[in-house]
């Protein structure tokens, strides 16, 4: 059977046994797909289902575990830009930044951090892979889309404060650093001072910011009198 009268035959979206997966949690579990030309075709389900990140395997804007996807009778791939410019698609878009600025008490803290020039506000490419680690896990949107934008774009380290979202992250192999990290840092590279690290430490405690017994006193017998 020559490859036009194969592609005819099979569809212009051919999906074999998809595996898409996040830590232990399996996203897309052996998805098949096949649709015709001339089909309308939906994919239906709840938030967190799989859909979007159906899309973004078939756009090849998601690495996935297992299988095989084919449109327009050609393997997809990252650079196939040829086939890329057959489809046409529209994507929601959802920033993490939002959290932020919910509170109007830090809305102008908020935007100070956004002007900085060496953070950059990023979306998640893939908002769908936050949804279903959110149901999957009990995470908030925040922390969820976090963890999914740290592994979009292998970034070496993700700074984490909450201990829900330290275990998720850990478990899926990210590095990971919370508060008493962040201030080590800081005292070790000289940014502070061991009474500007304690005084931070304090604050913090005031403003009724839990910190486990454990670490603040592991952050105390680092610190030089």
């Amino acid at each position: 059977m020559g490859g036009t009268e194969r592609f005819q035959e099979n569809g212009i979206i051919q999906i074999e046994n998809l595996v898409k997966r996040y830590g232990s949690f399996v996203a897309l579990d052996h998805l098949n797909l096949n649709v015709r030309e001339g089909e309308i075709f939906g994919l239906l389900g709840p938030n967190g289902s799989g859909k979007t990140t159906v899309i973004n395997c078939m756009l090849a804007l998601l690495k996935y575990d297992k299988g095989s996807i084919r449109i327009f009778g050609q393997e997809m791939a990252p650079d196939h830009y040829e086939v890329k410019k057959q489809i046409g698609i529209i994507l929601q878009n959802v920033a993490v930044f939002d959290e932020l600025t919910v509170d109007e008490r830090f809305r102008l803290e908020a935007d100070q951090i956004r002007q900085t020039k060496f953070i950059a506000v990023k979306p998640v490419n893939n908002p769908e892979s936050a949804n279903i680690l959110k149901r999957a896990t009990g995470l908030d949107q925040g922390e969820s889309e976090a963890i999914v934008l740290t592994d979009e774009l292998k970034a070496d380290l993700l700074l984490m404060d909450e201990a829900k979202g330290r275990n998720v992250s850990a478990q899926m192999g990210i590095r990971i650093m919370g508060t008493i990290g962040i201030l080590m840092a800081a005292y070790e590279e000289q940014e502070l001072t061991s009474d500007e690290v304690r005084e931070c430490v304090d604050g913090l405690q005031r403003a009724g910011r839990h910190i486990g017994q454990r670490h603040y006193q592991m952050l105390l017998s680092r610190l030089k009198n």
